[in-house]
């Protein structure tokens, strides 16, 4: 499920938050949006085995998958923050 931040009209790219199924039980205002593609992931590194580096491909797990299952993607941004490491990775593929 996908908590929206701000939908593009032209291109259909959707920015948001990951949440889990309780949020939609919650929430009347739901909308199914069926097939998406995920581009990216962006957020806060924790619980790190292999330090991420620029450029690499690297797998991961995000924190609210359903799943549990390995994520792999390619890292293209890594900002050292007081809070932690701030990473985006794209071409993600769920293995």
């Amino acid at each position: 499920m996908i908590s929206v931040l701000d939908a593009d009209p032209e291109t259909g790219l959707i920015t948001g938050h990951v949440v889990g199924p309780q949020y939609s039980r919650n929430n009347p205002d739901v909308i199914d949006v069926s097939m998406y593609h995920m581009i990216g992931f962006e957020g806060i590194a924790s619980h790190i085995t292999l330090t991420p580096t620029f450029g690499i491909r690297h797998a991961f797990l995000p924190g609210f998958c359903m799943m549990q299952r390995t994520h792999t993607g390619i890292v293209n941004m890594i900002l050292e923050k007081e809070y932690g490491l701030h990473i985006r990775i794209e071409g993600v593929v769920i293995l």
